[in-house]
């Protein structure tokens, strides 16, 4: 008569359980490397970005050419200064993900 193992049949179970989470693991990752390469592959995005730059740096310039001094000027320029940075910084982090993206694809 044969004797029954809980002990088989759990670890065969437990291994079934660890490959599809493992699967389902993969699956999601590469979901998610697939949807933040088509977000980041946008160059629309990214010419919007360089738009909105130009358009605050020439409104700094406008603030700076202002020959009439106003007293709300300097909270202006320091706002207007903050976002053309913040622009900046994004441009640049565009810029950082496009090397990546080119450096994956020269690379498989």
């Amino acid at each position: 008569m044969l004797e029954y193992s809980p002990t088989h049949v759990s670890r065969a179970r437990r291994a079934r359980y660890a490959a599809a989470d493992a699967a389902t693991q993969v699956a999601a990752f590469n979901k998610q490397r697939q949807e933040e390469y088509l977000k980041n592959s946008d160059r629309v995005a990214a010419l919007k970005k360089e738009i909105e730059l130009r358009d605050a740096q020439a409104k700094l310039a406008a603030f700076d050419a202002d020959p009439k001094p106003d007293e709300l000027k300097p909270v202006q320029l320091a706002k207007t200064q903050a976002e053309v940075e913040v622009l900046k910084a994004q441009r640049a982090f565009l810029e950082a993900q496009a090397a990546v993206l080119v450096s994956k694809a020269s690379n498989p």
